[in-house]
């Protein structure tokens, strides 16, 4: 079993198993500017957002957290963050920043006196040179400890236990015992859960934490006037045979294997220690990846049960993939991974027929992983542009 991938060296930072010159925006503004200036530059792609810097101070902070986390991604060769002057933040300090750091940030601000199209025209120019280097990069040996995974379910059912969430836990734990970092979030999902999850915290301060974690997500969802199990069951999971909230977390976390709990991470924080992690945060898919995203996963696998939600052409509750974050997709139902439009890289559906096959499929599961931070390529991915979505309390998630 291998236990090394093929990435790219970074002057700081773990090595990237992806090379993209990304364009950001620094506020919504910026879009139709982010946009034109990546459109059609091979290696280039844009990252946009749908929300904005946020409403709230909590939120402002989230957004600022990601958006200078993003410029850090190891899968970024060069990151342009584009300005428009109205940011009620500092664009310029987050670059600066980035730059002492040892990352390869810059800045396309607002023209002066010039045209608007003037940012454009500079921003095209500068990926255009960008992206000629990057070409030039080549991939390297890197030991799995480097590795980041993060994790997501949508469609969870009855017989998520027994092939996509039991394939992907004993791949889990085999990554970490190979000093790689498992990114569990989805916290409203953790709700209802008992004192055996929680006894698998590395302390009883990370305990305190992910506890009070939780905790929160229920009150906020409370006070919203929500029903728990009416906001969180989608209808894939009760049509799944899934009949509460409670019973569809002790089959989410199952995705995440046997590991201790070595930490609780602020939404889109990277993680300073190896092995499982939980990163707080909402549920929806295009929200987890946003969180992915700022935590520097390499790479995330979304698994899904053995029920329609394998139908959606992309995943349930996300319109796209972020090029920066491939997805390996993994099915409980063979049929849907025959099905080659569902664009579905890992079929466990086997797994509800054989008994006592979870560790051969994890390590198959495992080895297709370590072949996707190599370079492989999974279904879904291609260049394209991608739109963040940040949580914004009360209102969303």
């Amino acid at each position: 079993m291998n236990d090394t991938f093929i990435g790219y060296k970074r002057r700081h930072g773990p090595p990237g198993i992806r090379n993209y010159v990304v364009v950001v925006s620094g506020e919504l503004s910026c879009s139709p500017w982010t946009t034109q200036i990546a459109a059609g530059i091979r290696g280039c792609v844009a990252l946009t957002h749908k929300h904005g810097m946020g409403n709230v101070g909590p939120d402002r902070a989230v957004f600022r957290r990601v958006l200078s986390n993003v410029l850090r991604h190891p899968n970024v060769y060069a990151a342009v963050l584009v300005a428009s002057g109205d940011e009620d933040y500092d664009p310029r300090a987050v670059v600066n920043k980035a730059q002492a750091d040892g990352y390869a940030a810059h800045l396309v601000g607002p023209p002066n006196g010039g045209a608007a199209g003037d940012i454009s025209a500079r921003g095209r120019a500068l990926v255009r040179r960008l992206a000629e280097r990057a070409k030039k990069a080549k991939r390297v040996e890197a030991g799995l400890e480097s590795l980041r995974v993060g994790l997501n379910c949508a469609g969870t059912d009855v017989m998520s236990p027994l092939t996509s969430h039991a394939a992907c836990g004993a791949a889990m734990d085999l990554l970490v015992q190979a000093g790689a970092t498992v990114l569990l979030s989805e916290c409203p999902e953790m709700i209802g859960l008992t004192d055996t999850f929680f006894r698998r915290a590395r302390s009883a301060a990370v305990k305190r934490k992910l506890k009070a974690v939780i905790a929160e997500h229920r009150r906020r969802l409370l006070s919203a006037g929500e029903s728990l199990d009416e906001h969180e069951m989608c209808p894939f999971n009760v049509q799944g045979g899934l009949q509460s909230l409670r019973a569809k977390s002790r089959v989410s976390v199952a995705k995440a294997g046997t590991g201790r709990i070595q930490a609780v991470l602020d939404y889109g924080a990277v993680p300073a220690r190896s092995g499982l992690v939980v990163m707080d945060g909402p549920a929806m898919t295009d929200f987890v990846m946003t969180g992915l995203l700022g935590a520097g996963a390499h790479l995330m696998v979304n698994c899904c049960g053995a029920g329609p939600a394998n139908g959606m052409p992309v995943m349930v509750g996300a319109d796209s993939v972020a090029p920066l974050l491939p997805v390996v997709k993994v099915t409980g139902g063979t049929a849907y991974f025959r099905a080659r439009s569902n664009r579905i890289d890992f079929d466990a559906g086997p797994l509800a027929t054989i008994p006592g096959a979870a560790p051969r499929f994890g390590a198959r599961l495992r080895d297709l992983i370590v072949k996707t931070a190599s370079g492989k390529k999974t279904r879904t991915e291609h260049e394209h542009d991608f739109r963040m979505n940040f949580p914004m309390r009360h209102h969303q998630a």
